[in-house]
């Protein structure tokens, strides 16, 4: 058996470091196999390349909305690497040529079950690569397409070819916890996810069809929720298959880590806080992991709206920690969820004064104040968001309603603007643009911004320009 030798191996915790790994190591034109149960191909919103704008365009709207995108990045230049997510960052990959084949590997048996989730992959794909040819190759185990003129694979474990040495592997923890790519929200199952393969299992067929890959990435994918944090341990042992004994110490303080917080999972449930308390604080000794956002439930609790079952998971946080930022910040979420702003704001501003730069507390303490009627500080702590966050369509949508409130009618328009930009568009949004240019606020100069901007979103028109700009 031929380990994987410590230098070309690395343990993430969030996807989206492997891009920058890649980048930093200066691969080119590699083939990479993605193994998870999420494609992690969105696109972004922003366009650094203003020769690839104009030649990929398919039409006028298309060449606008294009151009639109590489003007926000001209903007935000220095914001790129901040675009890039654990759910795109195989775009940029693809794009800046560090990859040149792809296959994604899902956890699926075989392909008919899924097909319907892939067809829809691939018409959402069409409306960004004006080049995608239909599906040319379609088997019980594998599809293959291609984007951007580059070779695109989808398979199963059992579909994957025998890769040749020197591939990019690319392995999230999640995969090890969805059977299938139908149930790949982090909201199905919350609780009650099992995993369907061991580590061993799993490094036993991958160095069958990938030998001698020129690097691994192993992401634990606990932030945001799709790995919950029982399973974390998944990635170190994986880990370890592929090392071996020379990786066992890089992973003695992880394993330890989680044998203290599962530890202090069952003495909560026995009702002993004091030592699960301790069993707790001795687990984010060991890994300070164990102490984020997503170690525990009342984040997805909350996506479903299960307030109750949130609660419970922040306080059972807050009873190990009692200054814990992200649990403080749930507590807000949940009052916010229930329009006792006043009570949110309080819970907003704690988690602030541990962590001044959360950004969902920033985000949610500015959406507080806003119908508490606080303008002025609703306005700073928006901002302050963006500061961190330049292309969160929330931020300046919250901000054209402070703008709209205070008849600071210049930066309302931009505002607007910045939201449609940044990817905020839908069908109420251009109903206010409109009720408010039918109005005179927002002036005629800007009118055909918003004219081409709703064009290509591609809506019904119920409003028509032609009719506004007939009475001016």
């Amino acid at each position: 058996m031929k380990f994987i030798s410590t230098s070309s191996i690395r343990l993430i915790e969030d996807h989206h470091e492997a891009y920058f790994i890649w980048r930093e190591k200066g691969f080119r034109r590699k083939i990479l196999v993605h193994v998870d149960a999420h494609v992690d191909f969105g696109f972004f919103d922003t366009s650094p390349s203003l020769p690839l704008a104009i030649s990929e365009s398919r039409n006028k709207e298309d060449l606008i909305r294009r151009l639109e995108k590489h003007l926000a990045f001209a903007r935000h230049g220095l914001d790129y690497d901040r675009s890039i997510t654990i759910a795109n960052y195989i775009y940029p990959a693809m794009r800046d040529g560090i990859v040149d084949v792809f296959y994604w590997v899902i956890p699926d048996k075989n392909l008919p079950p899924v097909m319907s989730l892939i067809k829809k992959l691939k018409k959402k794909f069409s409306r960004h690569d004006p080049y995608l040819t239909d599906l040319f190759e379609c088997r019980k185990d594998k599809v293959h397409m291609t984007l951007y003129g580059k070779d695109f694979y989808i398979c199963t474990l059992k579909g994957l070819p025998k890769i040749g040495a020197g591939a990019l592997l690319d392995v999230d923890v999640d995969f090890l916890v969805m059977k299938s790519i139908k149930e790949s929200t982090r909201t199905q199952k919350i609780g009650d996810r099992k995993s369907w393969i061991t580590p061993w299992r799993l490094v036993s067929i991958l160095r069958n069809k990938v030998p001698g890959p020129l690097y691994t990435t192993i992401a634990y994918s606990v932030n945001e929720g799709y790995t919950p944090i029982v399973y974390k341990t998944l990635g170190d042992r994986i880990y370890l298959e592929f090392t071996g004994k020379a990786g066992a110490p890089r992973v003695a303080k992880k394993l330890l880590a989680h044998s203290y917080f599962m530890r202090s999972e069952t003495l909560y449930k026995k009702r002993q806080p004091a030592l699960a308390q301790r069993a707790y604080l001795k687990a984010i000794h060991c890994d300070p992991s164990y102490g984020a956002a997503d170690n525990n439930l009342g984040p997805l609790f909350l996506l479903v709206k299960k307030l109750g079952a949130a609660e419970r998971e922040f306080n059972k946080i807050l009873s190990h920690d009692p200054e814990n930022p992200h649990a403080l910040c749930g507590l807000g979420e949940i009052a916010f969820a229930k329009k006792k702003f006043k009570i949110s704001a309080s819970w907003f501003k704690k988690s602030l004064a541990v962590r001044p730069d959360l950004p969902k507390a920033l985000l949610g303490l500015a959406g507080s104040l806003y119908p508490l009627g606080e303008f002025e500080k609703s306005e700073f702590f928006a901002k302050k968001f963006l500061e961190g966050n330049p292309l969160r369509p929330e931020a300046y949508r919250l901000l054209s309603g402070i703008h709209l409130a205070t008849r600071n009618f210049e930066e309302l328009t931009e505002s607007f603007k910045k939201t449609l930009i940044s990817g905020g568009e839908d069908g109420k949004l251009y109903s206010r643009i409109f009720k408010l240019m039918k109005e005179g606020v927002i002036k005629e100069n800007d009118w055909r911004f918003f004219r081409d901007k709703y064009a290509s979103y591609g809506q019904n028109k119920r409003f028509e320009f032609n009719e506004l700009e007939s009475k001016s």
